[in-house]
């Protein structure tokens, strides 16, 4: 995977599928945060934080992003023993 980012815009290159992703700024701010091991609410936390969203609109955001990111291939669902 190619990344290139600017502050206008965050643009993948997935070289085995030879497809280029844009992502808008939201998607490219959960990008950024699912580099390490994150929790869904650390990512509403910062979309909340980052954006000014109410947290039930950062949450519908965020599962949105991340099943389009995963439908693609971009991002895998981890399993956890974290108790919610």
């Amino acid at each position: 995977m190619m990344i290139t980012t600017s502050p206008q815009r965050t643009i993948l290159f997935d070289t085995d599928k030879r497809q280029y992703y844009r992502l808008d700024e939201m998607a490219a701010t959960v990008w950024k945060l699912v580099n390490r091991p994150v929790t869904l609410r650390e990512l509403q936390d910062a979309l909340v934080e980052h954006f000014g969203l109410e947290p039930e609109i950062a949450e519908r955001e965020l599962v949105s992003v991340l099943e389009q990111m995963q439908t693609e291939g971009l991002i895998e669902e981890q399993a956890t023993d974290e108790v919610v």
